[in-house]
């Protein structure tokens, strides 16, 4: 099978299982990175701050970190924490710095972006580097979910130069597993773009393929003070255009891009009559994603992204909308080889078209000890909807 990622490799292991919450509020924190202080391997929260980190027992002696955008991190010791029980972690909020006269003396929120753009080749791996991760799509139409891909996957690549074509995948993806609903024969999957979604995903960060909007009115990027990530402290840019919000975090000291959150919403009265399924026009209603990188030993990798579309499907001739469709992407980097003479074996290769139609396996005890994004309580509707369709385990070994 060639190489597998490290969470697979049979060694002793202990679970971590926590919750994260505000320190004041006691709200649950979701997307926070929790990782090993110098080591490569991590997870992040549910959308409920809950989350399972699988360790190697060798790593006992070492600091569990917890970290999150605005918030002091967490640290401890990993043999002092109690495995049996699900720990609760209290993050303290620290509060935005406004730093509006020194602002006026300093870089304005164009000048950063602008150096931040300059050094995207210097601040990122400019070695090849191999990443293991868990990528998952879900599917709904009209509030009732009728598919749920998960799958463990490597990336590849040789470095963060910028592609000479922004719309072709410059990484290399292996695909380890693969599990999948039953829900790709359902009559309404042809409202869904039927291409490689995880393809389509790595296309759209702005950050590896230097995709950021450029602007003769230096005024579009605003600086908006300072804020804190895994205890450094970044500059918030914020970008205002037509149509589009974008906010970008760039580390004072280094100038990388950390963090960058976009927000589109197009015009509700434009149908995209070129998009057509049957007897249906396509209207795009959202786009949303969050993109976030690490530093490891002064290099930035991926950490994590997640993008949600939501689109509308309105009959050609009486115009009424039938098809209200969203599509929710997450991929989480669980562990990063850096420098890495390792490729991806050609077998797991993934191909052009859609992961559901790839032919990978399914082993359920490959996933007990595979660091994902665990599944909440509130994903039960997206369990309760799938199952109609039988149990999802049985989904998941293909009858």
């Amino acid at each position: 099978m060639g190489f597998l990622p490290v969470n697979f490799v049979s060694a002793q292991q202990i679970t971590i299982s926590g919750i994260l919450v505000d320190d004041e509020t006691e709200e649950p924190l979701a997307f926070a990175s929790v990782g090993i202080k110098g080591e490569t391997s991590g997870t992040i929260t549910n959308n409920s701050g809950e989350f399972d980190f699988h360790v190697q027992e060798v790593l006992k002696d070492k600091i569990l970190t917890v970290s999150m955008l605005g918030y002091e991190n967490y640290e401890k010791e990993i043999s002092q924490i109690n495995y049996s029980k699900t720990i609760i972690i209290r993050l303290k909020k620290i509060p935005q710095i406004l730093d509006e006269v020194t602002i006026k003396d300093s870089l304005s929120g164009a000048d950063i972006i602008e150096v931040a753009l300059n050094r995207l080749s210097i601040n990122y791996a400019d070695k090849p580097y191999l990443l293991n991760g868990f990528y998952r799509d879900i599917k709904s139409v009209n509030n009732t979910y009728i598919s749920l891909l998960e799958s463990a996957i490597q990336v590849f690549d040789n470095n963060h130069e910028k592609p000479r074509n922004p719309f072709k995948l410059r990484e290399k993806v292996g695909l380890i597993q693969v599990r999948k609903s039953l829900g790709y024969n359902h009559k309404y999957i042809g409202y869904f773009d039927q291409g490689n979604l995880l393809e389509i995903l790595l296309l759209n960060n702005n950050i590896r393929y230097y995709d950021f909007p450029l602007s003769e009115n230096t005024n579009s990027y605003l600086r908006k003070g300072k804020s804190l990530l895994d205890n450094n402290e970044v500059y918030i840019i914020q970008l205002r255009n037509k149509g589009v919000r974008m906010k970008i975090y760039v580390d004072i000291n280094t100038y990388a891009i950390v963090r960058l959150e976009y927000e589109s919403d197009y015009d509700e009265n434009i149908l995209n009559v070129n998009k057509h399924y049957k007897d249906y026009f396509n209207r795009f209603v959202k786009l949303s994603k969050i993109i976030e990188y690490k530093n490891h030993n002064g290099k930035y990798y991926l950490h994590y992204m997640t993008m949600y579309k939501r689109s509308q499907w309105y009959h050609k001739d009486s115009k009424t909308l039938d098809y209200d469709v969203e599509l929710y992407q997450e991929l989480l980097i669980n562990d990063i080889n850096p420098n890495t003479s390792r490729r991806i074996n050609s077998a797991l290769r993934m191909k052009k078209y859609g992961l559901q139609y790839q032919d990978q396996p399914y082993e359920p005890k490959f996933w007990e000890n595979y660091n994902v994004i665990k599944r909440t309580l509130l994903d039960q509707k997206i369990i309760d909807d799938l199952e109609r369709e039988g149990n999802l385990e049985q989904q998941f070994k293909g009858y």
